[in-house]
Order: structure tokens, then C-alpha cells, then sequence
């Protein structure tokens, strides 16, 4: 039976079993794109794991399979086409920005990084378009294997294992194979999402890799001390244990819901009480806990900044250029928004904040009104709004996870339109 018709099938009956991301196995995918294209999509996700230089595997893998995608047949469906409309526009402040920029080379550098990224975004939108619970499913491992590869070296790095600090940490916080604690803790935190959600919904017999994901990551995560990472997680965890919850119609399912809540917060409070007995993480645990830095305020600290390149656009309506901003404070701006205001002027501006509230807008449609594909839109809607706020103050730009979320967001999305669920109103499991 294809995933169209199960769908549909499905939809008759709401309240009783849909579809899960679980009941599908990488190696179960379907043909569309055979086992190789599967297997070079599962290694690009993968690859995402390893930033350690520019260009990294990612880049050159990502040229390789979305070139070979679209040349051998792969289409752009209509529900996709807002997702590069704006990505379009986006591009476009980003290149006239280019022409004012401080310093052309490194701005065209950055923007065409900015539009390989763009392109990510819509590839997997397309490829997520169909077929998705089964793409999703080989997605999602390829994330969750890359993502425990990273916490092992952050680990491994941390406790400085055969001289290993210098290449896998910064400033005593793990890294992993990334460049910055605050963009591996991000990343690690989707996989720790993912492996929580399919716990939440499935029945035992299926936790033990999520498990494995959840123990390994979690510790990743927290030796980043990144305040960004820690936050996000405990927003995204929350939220998809929200909808959950309120989304399950079944009292049962509902008391395993809480009853593994207080289990996994009893479970982390124990691991958090065993680290912080360890002076050397007790002691940046206390640094980096706290909510406002040093660094964070002043006329020209963290948030001054920010006020002031908010009143700069007014006098630069095509934004600086790429590091325009860094060329006037000496800094990055420390906020997404801000930096798609001063790099890509308010064309780009606009685009960008339309699109992201359009993203998240759409997704919670699915959640709410497209039951056959809320196992993927749950925990999709919560890592990507999750980011969205991260972004208020780290530069989320250039993350190849962002622009993976926001493809594979806007897949779901196409493949929901693509298969509407008749129902007026939020329809529980």
C-alpha cells in the first residue's frame, strides 16, 4: 500500500492508531530515489555532525546529492513554492547587500554559503514532500547517529581523553567536531528530541536507541554549557510533551505521559546532582547559569547593540552588507533578526520574518488538523520555534540544521496539503 492511500485510510478514523515516524525503519524506505540516493541523503544528514572547517563534508556532499536529485527528476511541488519565493527574496537582500559590504570578498563568501543553504532547505522539502513518514524516519536516524557521533568527541574533548581538549573544546566548554559550543549544543539537541518523543509515543519494546540517543546527547548538551542549548532543549521537550498530552485523547496514555515526565526529571535532577559534585563543571556551571553574562549589558554590550543597529536600518534601508555590523562594533550581532536586517537589508528582512512565522504557523496547522502526520509535525513544530527564539540572541543564519529543520518543516507542510485531513476542528488521537 503506498503512504498515500494508508494516509487516507487512516483519516477515516482519527482517534485510533496514525501513523508514527517509529513504525518506519531506514531500511524500510521506499524506491523513489533507489538505495543509493537513499543512502547518500542518509549520509548528507549525517555528514552535518562534522563542522570542524569550511568548506565541510556537508557542503561538498550536499553539492553532489541535490545536484543528481533535481538532474534525474526531482520536482519542486506547489505547496514548496512560498519556501522559495521567500528563500528567493531572502538571497536577493543578502546579494544587494553584497554591493555596500565593507568587504566584498568575504560578503560574496557569505552569500553564497547563505544561498548553498537556501538550496539545502528546499531540497528537502521536495524530498520530504513524499513518502514522508519513511523519509522522515531515515532523516531522523541519520541525525541522531550524527548527533551522538559529535557528543562523544565534545565528551571525549572535555575530559581532555589522549590530548584531545585543544581540537574538540573552546574556552573548557565542549564542541564536538563543530566550531562553537553554542552551534553543537543546538544540533545535538534535535536528535535528544527526536529519541524523547518516540519514548513518549511508543510502546518499550522500541526505546532502547532512543535510550542510547537520549543518555549520550544529554551529556553532550550539558558539558556545552551553552545557555542557548540548554534553554532550547528544555523548551522543545517541554512543548512536544505538551501537544502530546493534550493531543492524546486516551486517560491511560495520558498517565504514562506523566508519570515518564517525572521519571526523566527525577532521572535528570540525579545526573545533574552527580556532575555539579565535580568542582571544575561546578564551577562554569555557575558562571554559565547565569542568565544575564557580563558581556550581555551596556550601551554596548549584547542587548545595546542590538537597540542601536534596529535604529541604524532606519538610516540603511539595504542593511551593511555581510559584517557590515561586525565593521562598526567589532562584534557579530548576536541576534538572527538583526542580522538579516543589517546583511540583507529589509527585503531580506521581511522575507526571513515572514517565512519563519509562516513555518511555524503551518506547522502547528498539521499538528492540530492533520492527525497522519503529527508524529512528524510534533516534534518539528517544537525544534523549529525553539530555534526561532535561540535566534533572538545567536547568529542561527548559517546553521546547516536550521536550514535542514526549515526544509524538512516545509515538507511535512506539502505533504499535509497534499493530503488534507476533512476536519474542522483539532482532531485528537
Amino acid at each position: 500500500m503506498s503512504e498515500t492511500s494508508s494516509l487516507r485510510a487512516h483519516g477515516a478514523v482519527a482517534a485510533s492508531r496514525t501513523p508514527s515516524l517509529a513504525d518506519y525503519r531506514p531500511a524500510a524506505v521506499a524506491k523513489p530515489l533507489t538505495w543509493v540516493g537513499q543512502l547518500f541523503v542518509w549520509l548528507l544528514v549525517l555528514s552535518g555532525f562534522f563542522v570542524l572547517r569550511e568548506p565541510a563534508p556537508y557542503e561538498l556532499l550536499g553539492v553532489a546529492v541535490i545536484g543528481t536529485s533535481f538532474l534525474f527528476g526531482m520536482t519542486i511541488p506547489r505547496p514548496v513554492l512560498p519556501l522559495l519565493a521567500l528563500l528567493s527574496l531572502y538571497v536577493l537582500g543578502g546579494f544587494i547587500g553584497v554591493t555596500i559590504a565593507p568587504d566584498f570578498e568575504r560578503a560574496r563568501f557569505q552569500i553564497a554559503v547563505t544561498t548553498f543553504l537556501a538550496g539545502t532547505s528546499l531540497f528537502f522539502a521536495c524530498y520530504l514532500a513524499r513518502d514522508t513518514l519513511r523519509r522522515m524516519a531515515l532523516v531522523r536516524n541519520a541525525w541522531q547517529w550524527g548527533a551522538m557521533l559529535a557528543s562523544l568527541l565534545g565528551i571525549v574533548g572535555y575530559f581532555n581523553v589522549a590530548g584531545t581538549a585543544e581540537i574538540f573544546t573552546l574556552y573548557g566548554r565542549a564542541k564536538g567536531s563543530f566550531e562553537d559550543p553554542n552551534v553543537f549544543g543546538p544540533f545535538v539537541t534535535a536528535a535528544f528530541v527526536f529519541s524523547v518523543y518516540t519514548i513518549l509515543s511508543q510502546p518499550m519494546k522500541r526505546w532502547l536507541f532512543p535510550m542510547m540517543v537520549i543518555g549520550i546527547c544529554t551529556l553532550g548538551i550539558f558539558l556545552s554549557f551553552s545557555r542557548g542549548a540548554w534553554g532550547y532543549t528544555v523548551y522543545a521537550t517541554g512543548v512536544i510533551t505538551v501537544l502530546h498530552f493534550v493531543l492524546t485523547p486516551n486517560p491511560t496514555e495520558r498517565l504514562r505521559i506523566l508519570a515518564l515526565s517525572v521519571f526523566g526529571l527525577v532521572l535528570i535532577t540525579a545526573a545533574l546532582v552527580v556532575a555539579l559534585s565535580i568542582p571544575a563543571i561546578s564551577d562554569l556551571f555557575a558562571q554559565r547559569a547565569s542568565l544575564i553574562q557580563e558581556y550581555d549589558g551596556g550601551e554596548l554590550g549584547r542587548f545595546g547593540r542590538h537597540a542601536l543597529g534596529f535604529q541604524m536600518s532606519i538610516e540603511h534601508p539595504f542593511g551593511l552588507g555581510a559584517f557590515g555590523f561586525y565593521e562598526v562594533f567589532g562584534i557579530d550581532p548576536h541576534n538572527v533578526y538583526l542580522n538579516a536586517l543589517m546583511a540583507h537589508g529589509w527585503i531580506g528582512f521581511f522575507a526571513y520574518m515572514t517565512l519563519t512565522f509562516l513555518t511555524a504557523f503551518q506547522l502547528i496547522r498539521v499538528v492540530l488538523y492533520n492527525p497522519p502526520f503529527r508524529s512528524v509535525a510534533i516534534p518539528l513544530f517544537a525544534l523549529f520555534t525553539g530555534i526561532m527564539l535561540v535566534g533572538t540572541f545567536i547568529d542561527t543564519d548559517r546553521w546547516r540544521h536550521f536550514f535542514l529543520l526549515l526544509g524538512l518543516s516545509w515538507g511535512v507542510i506539502a505533504a499535509s496539503m497534499a493530503n488534507p485531513f476533512r476536519a474542522r476542528t483539532p482532531q485528537l488521537r
